[in-house]
């Protein structure tokens, strides 16, 4: 029986993921050929996201990058993008790999941080402007094709609580403040 590095129950630390969860709730429910196909489910979706990431978040360095340099329109300079996507996944590979594990746990409580200010800033910049009426009255079906990233992020948020269960030491109270 091994001990998580907080000194908790192994089983529940190493069982409380996506797939671990369907593997127990369906047990031998449809087979090994539904689990497969659950798991390269759950694989597109974490490629589609690292994608997501490494593109935006390379885009954004090229941008930062090309403002503090004073170049106009720096993302249409060919190779650019790609150039700023291999940078961001170089910054965040060095971190995961030379980090320690404090300076990495400081960098993505950080991140969350700044995830946490962009919602609340954007839902407090619209909360204004949205109404009951509104929602009912009109209706953008082509508009819906920008949202799919957002749906596909919350297809994950049952990895961000096993996640945070875990920082918080299995202890359910503050688990429950914090999601």
């Amino acid at each position: 029986h091994r001990a998580t590095r907080t000194g908790g129950n192994a089983e529940a630390a190493e069982g409380s993921g996506y797939l671990a969860n369907v593997q127990r709730t369906l047990g031998g429910q449809g087979g090994d050929g539904f689990i497969a196909i659950i798991t390269l489910a759950y694989l597109f979706v974490h490629y589609a996201l690292i994608v997501a990431y490494t593109s935006e978040g390379g885009r954004l360095l090229v941008e930062i990058l090309g403002s503090a340099a004073s170049i106009p329109e720096v993302t249409h300079i060919p190779g650019a993008t790609l150039a700023g996507s291999v940078g961001y996944t170089s910054l965040i590979c060095g971190l995961l790999f030379f980090g320690s594990e404090a300076a990495v746990d400081t960098a993505n409580v950080a991140f969350c941080g700044a995830l946490l200010v962009t919602f609340l800033t954007l839902v407090s910049i619209g909360l204004p402007y949205t109404s009951v009426e509104n929602a009912l009255s009109y209706q953008n079906y082509p508009g819906v094709l920008s949202c799919v990233p957002i749906f596909l992020l919350a297809l994950v948020f049952q990895n961000i609580c096993p996640t945070v269960a875990r920082k918080l030491d299995f202890d359910p109270n503050r688990t429950r403040l914090a999601i």
